[in-house]
């Protein structure tokens, strides 16, 4: 379990630097184990980061995918209309 939170932190990671994103919903694996694992992957995110990360854990489920993959249309939709 510790090298899967130490992966999953540093995938947050590099794609904080990727693509900019600072909040991170989590949901199924990561909200369902232990309050010690959620923290080895709030721990590996922040420290390999550059820019500050903040994550949230959600029992949404595949209802938490759906909103993420939306919210992402929206926002490009209004920086597009911006422009």
């Amino acid at each position: 379990m510790g090298r899967y939170a130490a992966n999953l932190g540093q995938g947050i990671a590099n794609l904080r630097h990727v693509i900019g994103a600072d909040t991170f919903i989590l949901h199924g694996d990561a909200v369902g184990g232990a309050k010690a694992f959620r923290a080895r992957v709030e721990q590996e995110a922040c420290d390999r980061a550059i820019w500050p990360v903040r994550l949230e854990f959600t029992s949404l489920g595949d209802r938490a995918t759906l909103l993420g993959a939306a919210s992402l249309v929206q926002s490009e939709f209004l920086h597009r209309s911006a422009d």
